[in-house]
């Protein structure tokens, strides 16, 4: 057991001591429960390095995250179940023109400059793709955003996912989004050139289709000519032609089939 104990002495004018006396204390309990005191308190010390650890090591990640969501180029907007932005990176003020702002859903097409491709109708509040991402939906759409400061409009591509916690309950909803202005005037121009070359394409075809069957009206007549003649010869003078006049007529004929024959097939190979 722990023991505290004091002492002291009585004496006379002369300064002897004439008696002895003193104080003896069971602190067994006190110390136990101020050694309980210390090791909670030892504990507490303990537990409060480790969260520190643990809040600069969130702070550390936190940081990192953010350097991430400012650094890449994609617009990105997270909301809750609500409609709260919970997440609103710098690109997405970029490519808006707007900061992120407390208002109802219904009001976010006409804050936001929000208009269908065509950039001339506005887009309905059930067809942002945020909203939808509300509804659980996922969606990929383009839109075009006229942007206040400076006045500018841009034709963004939206990918909007539902957000959902552990137990798939939806929460939330997200979507990233970038600038395809350029990409979208490249393509246009790249299709015109290619209604361009596929006309030119077309107007040579007519051309030559209009050469073969000018090649070919050129070539039958002579042959039509050739095959006549040589079998009026052979129906009129035959009974008095030596038998080789008659050999040398018959090829002639032969040849003329064998002529129109590789005509029509020179005009199939020009078609295709």
């Amino acid at each position: 057991r722990w023991i505290w104990a004091c002492g002291d002495r009585l004496q006379d004018a002369s300064g002897k001591a004439t008696r002895m006396f003193g104080i003896v204390q069971d602190v067994t309990e006190r110390k136990s429960t101020a050694d309980a005191l210390t090791a909670q308190a030892e504990e507490l010390s303990r537990q409060t390095e480790e969260l520190l650890r643990s809040q600069q090591a969130l702070e550390t990640q936190a940081r990192m995250l953010r350097l991430v969501l400012e650094s890449v180029g994609e617009g990105l907007i997270a909301v809750d179940r609500e409609g709260h932005f919970l997440l609103w990176n710098d690109s997405a003020s970029k490519l808006l023109g707007r900061g992120p702002d407390d208002l109802n859903t219904e009001r976010w097409s006409l804050h936001y400059g929000c208009y269908l491709a065509d950039g001339i109708t506005p887009a309905p509040t059930d067809r942002l793709p945020l909203v939808r991402a509300l509804n659980g939906e996922s969606v990929r759409v383009e839109l075009m955003v006229k942007r206040p400061e400076p006045v500018s409009e841009a034709l963004l591509e939206f990918t909007g996912r539902p957000m959902r916690d552990d137990q798939g309950n939806l929460c939330g909803g997200v979507v990233a989004f970038r600038d395809i202005t350029e990409r979208k005037a490249a393509e246009r121009e790249i299709q015109a050139r290619v209604v361009e070359r596929t006309a030119q394409l077309e107007t040579a075809n007519h051309e030559l289709e209009a050469f073969t069957y000018s090649v070919s009206h050129d070539l039958r007549a002579p042959l039509r000519h050739i095959g006549g003649f040589s079998k009026i010869l052979i129906e009129d003078f035959g009974p008095g032609m030596a038998p080789e006049a008659r050999q040398h007529l018959q090829r002639i004929q032969d040849g003329t089939r064998r002529m129109g024959l590789l005509v029509d097939e020179l005009l199939n190979l020009a078609r295709v």
